[in-house]
């Protein structure tokens, strides 16, 4: 699918595993494929690595030519691992010219982080028990939102990292016409005003975090539940 969209402007492909809004994740056999094609048409790589911590199974080990060191950027962030949101501390890790020419535009766009922030970001990654017992904490809710969906009458893939789900609510589609919410939580409220996914480019699927409390995930079902019964 990748290569079909490539073409003699492309400059970069950017991947993001696990995804946001959809939890999914690349085999680690794809990777290989995506990293080797781009190396060899001479296209960077940008990998999004803010969930890395997130999977849900255990995710392997790439193979991969050491050179693509030289057109591969890793990107990351210390806001979804340790719960830092609002810190905005997160890395880069690159070939030192483009480490260079990233920090000059970085530094001119957000200045740089307190002292403060420096100083919990190393305490952060210091301590990895609280990802472990967050991850636990994850798997328990995914299951839950998946099973949820699936009550609700609402198609959802079981998402294998991050913490999203991403349900296909076309079943509440009545007419022909997409469902028009700005969130699920509109959606919840059965208010109306945009569609569930335009922001995400797609017209029949919401996105749910479940970095939240079991009781909102209840509650949030459950009127999804109740909204999708009204419309069929």
């Amino acid at each position: 699918m990748i290569e079909r969209a490539l073409t003699p402007k492309t400059k970069m492909i950017l991947i993001n595993s696990p995804s946001n809004p959809s939890g999914a994740v690349f085999a680690w056999p794809e990777l290989e494929k995506i990293v080797a094609m781009a190396k060899d048409r001479g296209i960077w790589i940008l990998t999004d690595e803010c969930y890395h911590r997130f999977f849900m199974t255990a995710p392997g080990v790439a193979r991969v030519d050491p050179g693509v060191k030289e057109t591969v950027v890793v990107a990351g962030s210390l806001s979804k691992t340790y719960a830092m949101t609002g810190w905005r501390i997160g890395f880069v890790l690159a070939p030192a010219a483009v480490a260079t020419g990233i920090t000059k535009l970085q530094s001119h766009s957000t200045s740089n982080p307190r002292r403060s922030r420096k100083g919990r970001g190393r305490s952060a990654e210091r301590t990895q028990e609280s990802v472990a017992i967050m991850l636990a904490e994850y798997k328990k809710r995914r299951d839950y939102v998946s099973r949820g969906c699936g009550h609700a009458g609402v198609k959802t893939q079981v998402p294998q990292g991050a913490f999203y789900a991403y349900p296909n609510v076309s079943a509440a589609y009545t007419g022909g016409s997409p469902i028009r919410c700005s969130s699920p939580k509109s959606c919840w409220r059965k208010s109306s005003s945009r569609r569930a996914g335009r922001g995400l480019r797609t017209n029949e699927h919401v996105r749910i975090s479940y970095a939240t409390s079991m009781k909102e995930l209840e509650k949030g079902l459950d009127r999804i539940a109740k909204f999708v019964a009204a419309r069929v």
